[in-house]
């Protein structure tokens, strides 16, 4: 089983598509973690939900617990392997993340809060419907602002000679 699953990745490393346009392995990869780590919050939110009736009535307070959570996952998984942004601006990255994710929380709990109070959706439709929107920045968010790579060597002759 680790023998195909090694299979794959190697595969994958291997594809045209992939090696030619680097940027497009990392939406991928940041694709893999944002969906898997919207699950895991999305089960949490439900799980808590439906066992609890606590959790039910105070639905905003377990849906900030659950992102807040799953958010320190997405942080970590993203900083690790989608972007691999090593080094000694874990603060400034874990800071910059935190106003971001502080904003994605702000829409969803917005959007849960609307669905649910004004347009009486159910729990679960709101839930999934405030991941949807609240889940468009983060991915620009994170390449250009919360990991961004300096400049390589190689882009930097790549540029100069297009320049005039």
């Amino acid at each position: 089983m680790i023998q195909l699953f090694k299979n794959l990745i190697t595969k994958f490393r291997n594809f045209y598509v992939i090696r030619q346009y680097p940027g497009l392995k990392q939406l991928i990869k940041y694709l893999i973690v944002a969906n898997a780590v919207s699950l895991f919050d999305f089960s949490a939110y439900v799980l808590l939900t439906e066992i609890s009736s606590f959790f039910l009535k105070h639905y905003l307070i377990t849906n900030l617990i659950t992102m807040a959570f799953a958010s320190l996952i997405r942080f970590f998984l993203h900083r690790q392997w989608t972007f691999r942004a090593y080094g000694g601006r874990l603060h400034l990255e874990l800071a910059k993340f935190t106003l971001l994710t502080t904003v994605s929380i702000a829409i969803s709990e917005l959007v849960l809060l609307c669905s649910i109070e004004f347009l009486s959706a159910s729990n679960i439709i709101a839930k999934l419907t405030a991941m949807a929107i609240s889940s468009l920045i983060p991915f620009i968010g994170s390449k250009y602002w919360i990991f961004k790579q300096p400049n390589k060597p190689h882009d930097k002759q790549i540029n100069t000679q297009l320049k005039p």
